[in-house]
């Protein structure tokens, strides 16, 4: 579940994104980007004990726009998120995950 709010608290949106992994989703960083869209990053818990770094970029209005799932090795938490100047998402804790912009390799 994500949530919107205004500046002085009010409810914009809320979304569900429907995840639903056996063992529970985690969102640990949230970054408006300079479009309005919105980064989450986080863990998404398959296996009870393994869980695998999760990135999601959803629209302004909370719709989902893709999401990127990492595994590598057990327990990748994604906490931390970032935009560079030339459009590239960073998502890290332990691990850096490098996006390119749409259209780019």
């Amino acid at each position: 579940m994500v949530t919107r709010w205004g500046k002085n608290g009010n409810l914009i949106w809320t979304r569900s994104l429907r995840i639903n992994s056996q063992f529970g989703d985690w969102a640990l960083g949230v970054e408006e980007l300079s479009n309005g869209e919105i980064l989450m990053v986080g863990n998404i818990n398959s296996s009870g004990y393994l869980a695998s770094g999760l990135t999601l970029k959803l629209s302004a209005s909370g719709e989902m726009i893709w999401g990127k799932m990492c595994r590598f090795f057990e327990g990748i938490n994604f906490r931390t998120s970032l935009e560079t100047p030339d459009g590239y998402l960073v998502a890290g804790e332990y691990l850096l995950m490098v996006i390119p912009p749409i259209g780019q390799s």
